[in-house]
C-alpha cells in the first residue's frame, strides 16, 4: 500500500457520516446487509453479518451456485464463473467457530491459523516490554462504541523505546500473504491485519520516499531465504512509476528498485506485525494489530505501533455489504506505519 493510502486512515465521530475507505491491504471492506441505524443499535455488526450470510446462502443454494454448483446443471459453466457466492467459502464463517490459542506473549487468545507460518509464530511469540505491552483490561459487556473508544484511548499509540540512527537497510520478517481471490476485500476474521502492503520496497527503497539502501523480505514457507530490494539501474517492463512526495505532490519518477535473492539476511534491524483478536469485541466489528520494530542481534524491541479498527455500516453505498471503518489513527495522532518504522530506524543519509 502506498503511503497516500495509509494516510487516509481516519476516524470519524459517527458511522453514518463516514465514507468508504480502503483496507490496509486494498480493496473495499465487505460486511453484512445493514438495517437502518435505529435497528443497528439493537444488533451487533456481526449479528448483521450472520443474517446476510444466511440470506446469501439461501439464494445460492436455490440457484445451485458457489459451493452448491452441480456438474449436471446445464448452466454449470456459466454459474462457475459467478463469484457472487464465493463469500460462503469463508473459513471460519462465524468467528465463534475459530479455534483460539492462548499464548504467554499476549493477553488475548489468537486464532490458531495465525500461527500456521514461521513468520506468524515468531511475531506472536514476541513479549513486549511492560511500557508497550497491551493489557486486557477493557470491559467487554459494554456496547461497541464504548469498547472501541476505550481500546483507542488506553491502548492504541506509538511506543518508541529506542531509536537506531544511520540504518542502511531493514528486514520485513513476515512474508506478505495476498487475499484469497474469492473474497479479497472481506474484513473481520478472514485475514490477520497489520502488514504494510504488497510492495513496501516502493516506500522504503524507491525514491522519493525510500531512504534505505535495501529492504529484505522473508520469503514464504515454500521458498526459503529472502528477497532483497535495492537501488539499481532502470530496467525491465516497469521503467517509471507515479509517486507522491512528502509535501503531497504527485510526480512521475524512474523506477530504480531491483530484486535479488539472498540465502541469509544481512539486516541488523527488522519489523513484523501481528493481529489482535480482542475477545468479544470482535462481535462489534473491532480488530487490532501491532507493528513491532526490533534489533535482530541481540534481539531487542525498539518500537511498537498499535491500532484498532471498528467496522460499521456505510449508508452511502448502494451495495449494503460495503462498509466503512474507523481507526484510532486520528484520535491518537498516529502517523503512517512506514513513517513509524523510519522514526525508530532512522535511515542513513545517502
Amino acid at each position: 500500500m502506498t503511503e497516500r493510502l495509509l494516510l487516509l486512515w481516519r476516524i470519524r465521530a459517527s458511522f453514518t457520516a463516514r465514507a468508504a475507505v480502503s483496507s490496509c491491504l486494498g480493496g473495499f471492506l465487505v460486511i453484512a446487509l445493514y438495517a437502518p441505524v435505529a435497528s443497528y443499535a439493537r444488533e451487533t455488526v456481526v449479528e448483521s453479518f450472520r443474517k446476510t450470510l444466511g440470506q446469501i446462502d439461501s439464494r445460492c443454494r436455490e440457484r445451485k451456485s458457489g459451493p452448491y454448483l452441480d456438474l449436471n446443471d446445464p448452466e454449470f459453466k456459466k454459474k462457475s464463473a459467478d463469484t457472487s457466492c464465493d463469500i460462503l467459502k469463508l473459513r471460519p464463517r462465524d468467528w465463534r467457530e475459530a479455534k483460539l490459542v492462548k499464548l504467554d506473549s499476549q493477553p488475548y487468545p489468537v486464532p490458531e491459523h495465525w500461527l500456521a507460518t514461521e513468520g506468524g509464530r515468531f511475531a506472536h511469540s514476541i513479549v513486549l516490554p511492560p511500557s508497550a505491552a497491551l493489557v486486557a483490561d477493557t470491559p467487554m459487556n459494554s456496547n461497541g462504541d464504548e469498547i472501541f473508544k476505550r481500546l483507542c484511548n488506553h491502548h492504541a499509540g506509538e511506543f518508541v523505546l529506542a531509536i537506531a540512527p544511520d540504518v542502511t537497510g531493514v528486514r520485513q520478517d513476515r512474508a506478505f500473504a495476498p487475499y484469497p481471490g474469492a473474497y479479497r476485500g472481506l474484513m473481520f476474521w478472514t485475514r490477520e491485519k497489520g502488514d504494510l502492503g504488497s510492495a513496501p520496497q516502493n516506500t522504503f527503497v524507491q525514491p522519493p520516499l525510500g531512504e534505505y539502501e535495501f529492504l529484505e523480505i522473508r520469503r514464504g514457507t515454500s521458498k526459503r531465504g529472502f528477497s532483497s530490494y535495492e537501488r539499481g539501474p532502470v530496467s525491465g517492463a516497469k521503467r517509471e512509476i507515479n509517486a507522491q512526495t512528502r509535501d503531497g505532490r504527485f510526480i512521475r519518477v524512474p523506477y530504480v528498485v531491483v530484486e535479488k535473492t539472498l540465502d541469509e539476511s544481512r539486516a541488523g534491524f527488522a519489523y513484523t506485525w501481528r493481529g489482535i483478536w480482542p475477545g468479544e469485541a470482535v462481535e462489534h466489528g473491532i480488530e487490532g494489530f501491532e507493528l513491532i520494530v526490533f534489533r535482530t542481534h541481540p534481539f531487542e524491541v525498539l518500537g511498537v505501533r498499535r491500532d484498532f479498527w471498528r467496522h460499521g455500516p456505510n449508508p452511502g453505498q448502494r451495495d449494503a455489504r460495503l462498509t466503512t471503518a474507523a481507526s484510532c489513527t486520528e484520535l491518537k495522532q498516529l502517523g503512517a506505519p512506514a513513517e513509524f518504522v523510519r522514526k525508530v530506524l532512522v535511515p542513513k543519509p545517502q
